[in-house]
This record gives structure tokens, sequence and C-alpha cells, in this order.
């Protein structure tokens, strides 16, 4: 998956979306996702495939239950093997943030 297809994808839950931050942030709810990790593997002497974690955050003024459930039901339609990393009450901020992560694969195109 790339950073564009996520994008898209997260573009149909109808909420602000951006990659790592927002010059301005938006009003409250948004989400923010970005690559946790990534690393790719191969043979002979040629990368053949891409494994990156995606880190999915949810930005809201209380815990909302119907925004969390459109994410996940997507993430599940889309069969991505999602795990909510964290979910809690961000005090000095005074807005909630619940995170998702998931893997994809991908193979490498060659030109």
């Amino acid at each position: 998956m790339t950073h564009a297809e996520l994008y898209a994808l997260l573009k149909t839950i109808g909420l602000p979306v951006a990659h790592n931050d927002f010059k301005e942030p938006p009003s409250l709810p948004y989400l923010i996702y970005k690559e946790a990790d990534a690393r790719a593997w191969g043979s002979d002497e040629r990368n053949e495939i891409r494994k990156a974690d995606w880190l999915v955050e949810l930005y809201t003024v209380i815990k909302d239950i119907e925004i969390q459930g459109r994410i996940e039901t997507l993430f599940n339609d889309r069969g991505l093997n999602w795990e909510m990393t964290f979910s809690d009450l961000i005090e000095s901020e005074g807005l909630y943030l619940t995170a998702y992560q998931f893997p994809t694969t991908t193979k490498i195109r060659r030109t």
C-alpha cells in the first residue's frame, strides 16, 4: 500500500486526513497517518518484497466509538490485519487519541 492509496482510503471516512501532520490543525476530529516501519528483502542482490507498518491516529474531543467503528469496518473490509495500539485521553492536549497499526506487504515492481 502506498501513501496515496492509504490517503484515498482514509478520506472515505469523511474526516480531514494528513500524512505526518497538518500545517494548521483543523477542528477535531481528524486523522493522521504515517509509516511506522519499513523493510525490503529479496534474492540475487535485488529487493523484491517490501513490508511496511502503517500507523493511523484518530484525534477527537471525546472518545468517539462511532468513528472508531467506521475506521475498523474500513480496515476489515480491506482485509487489513489491524491492531488498536493506543486509546486514551491526552490530558495536556485536551483530546483523545486512538491509534491503529497494520502491516502491508507489496511486491516491488521493476521497470
